[in-house]
């Protein structure tokens, strides 16, 4: 896994500021309503199958990963930015997309007691090309390394070796946002329904920075 020391180099000033010793102040899921509304039903956050990865070029790499460690591999992945158009138009496009703003702290110290999940940021290398798997990645930071190209994305990652859960506290849930594309009256009927888990929901573009 890579740390915040690992990519500061790369950051700027103001992402820097996104981070409090070492970890993400916040960390953003993006998904769709039905797949939001099981998370706050449940109360969980699942890890899912890697093979459904919609990515190709993680898919590879994830297989890669597999064939190595001569296990499965299961993940969950967030973004540690603030909401940028392309999280919205990739991971949460059309009238149904939201996204899951959690406390990272809270977050990261929930899972920390259970050995079998791993965590951490990832990684964007320059010198890694987008398809091909260099022989020099180390078996255990596939997960957590893509290609330069991918740095947009501001990713981190929690995996396992087998389909996992992670509990989500109430008070791990800082917001949720649901896409401006959807028409107010959808929202309000939604809205309601999310304001009912005790959860803060916003109907609007991006958020100003913080």
């Amino acid at each position: 896994m890579f740390s915040f020391e690992d990519i500061k180099n790369d950051l700027t000033e103001r992402q820097k500021g996104l981070f409090n010793n070492g970890v993400p102040n916040y960390l953003r899921h993006y998904t769709q309503l039905p797949d939001l509304l099981k998370i706050l039903e449940s109360g969980m956050l699942k890890l899912g199958d890697s093979n459904n990865y919609n990515d190709q070029n993680d898919k590879s790499w994830a297989n890669a990963y597999k064939s190595k460690a001569k296990t499965g591999l299961y993940s969950l992945c967030c973004t540690w930015e603030t909401e940028l158009i392309h999280h919205w138009k990739i991971y949460a496009d059309g009238k149904y997309g939201c996204c899951l703003k959690l406390d990272g702290h809270k977050l990261i110290e929930s899972v920390n007691y259970n050995e079998d999940i791993k965590h951490g940021l990832v990684c964007y290398k320059k010198d890694i090309p987008i398809d091909d798997i260099p022989d020099s990645v180390e078996k255990e930071l596939l997960p957590f390394t893509k290609s330069w190209a991918y740095r947009c994305e501001y990713e981190y990652r929690f995996i396992c070796a087998y389909e996992s859960y992670i509990n989500l506290d109430k008070d791990l849930i800082k917001q949720v946002s649901i896409s401006p594309y959807m028409n107010r009256l959808t929202f309000s009927y939604f809205g309601d329904i999310i304001k009912d888990y005790k959860v803060d929901v916003s109907f609007k573009g991006l958020e100003k920075e913080n």
